[in-house]
């Protein structure tokens, strides 16, 4: 119906699989990573498109769609930048999470992250992949875990504990997810105030 919006279909997808995976591999998407909101710079054309369909819907107020998508283009841009200076500015490259959830947003930050806490999606780690995780850290010296606050913990910190001067953060990964997080802004500042370690 008109009044349907499904955004996937305008993003281009990271981590796409062969057409051969299958559920041996975990919990997976064949199609590619699910969780674009977190890329700051693909909200800024999914707003447009959300204003383009309003428009459609209610073109008395067009006019208000277009300005309300410029200016969340102008603010999220100028606060991409500002908040890829400060990711920047810790020399971080790489960190852990527990699944691949944070992808497009360590993408968007010129990060990786080369290995996750779980052993697939979807399945808990296995006490080798976990020392497999701890030999990694030290030898790539990654010091930081980012945990979706919809996880357990206590793995992670486990994790940590082996390898000297790591960190655990849990960050919320969606508006609301927390009471603080009301907003994408909201979002993105706390997941690079986590990479500074705050």
């Amino acid at each position: 119906k008109p009044g349907s919006l499904e955004l996937g279909q305008f993003v281009k997808p990271i981590d796409s699989l062969p057409a051969t995976a299958t559920r041996a591999m975990g919990h997976v998407h064949p199609d590619g990573n699910p969780h674009f909101m977190l890329d700051p710079l693909v909200t800024i054309d999914l707003g447009f498109k959300i204003a383009e369909r309003a428009s459609e819907l209610d073109p008395e107020n067009k006019n208000f769609y277009q300005s309300q998508a410029q200016k969340y283009q102008q603010r999220m841009k100028d606060q991409y930048l500002a908040w890829k200076a400060r990711v920047q500015k810790t020399k971080m490259k790489s960190v852990i999470t527990y699944h691949a959830s944070m992808n497009y947003f360590l993408k968007s930050m010129d990060m990786t992250a080369p290995l996750f806490l779980e052993a697939k999606p979807g399945v808990p780690p296995s006490a080798q992949h976990l020392l497999q995780l701890i030999d990694l850290m030290k030898s790539e010296n990654i010091k930081l875990i980012l945990i979706e606050n919809f996880f357990d913990s206590k793995v992670a910190e486990k994790v940590a504990a082996q390898v000297p001067g790591a960190l655990v953060k849990s960050v919320g990964i969606s508006v609301q997810s927390e009471e603080k997080l009301a907003s994408l802004d909201d979002v993105f500042q706390q997941l690079v105030l986590a990479i500074e370690g705050k």
